[in-house]
């Protein structure tokens, strides 16, 4: 395999690694850690559905303002990225 290949192999399952962390922690209950690791995977893709899954975190631990201030941050950054329409 090109090295280029590998090393995109390799991004790849760390990013799937964090996102598993996220949804971890979102199960459990500890609901700053995955909105943290969300902040951070979206600083590494720029892909908003991690801000509307932050607000998801926010929603579930009934804070709810936080919530809504993630959901129109993620219409903003959504109407401004590559997502497809059917995933705004």
């Amino acid at each position: 395999m090109p090295l280029r290949g590998q090393q995109q192999t390799q991004e790849a399952q760390e990013r799937a690694n964090r996102e598993r962390e996220a949804r971890r922690a979102w199960l459990i209950g500890d609901y700053a850690k995955g909105v943290a690791v969300l902040a951070d995977l979206f600083l590494d893709t720029k892909n908003p559905t991690y801000i509307f899954n932050q607000g998801r975190c926010f929603e579930q631990n009934r804070q709810y303002l936080d919530a809504i201030a993630r959901f129109q941050e993620f219409l903003r950054a959504s109407a401004s990225s590559e997502l497809d329409p059917g995933d705004r």
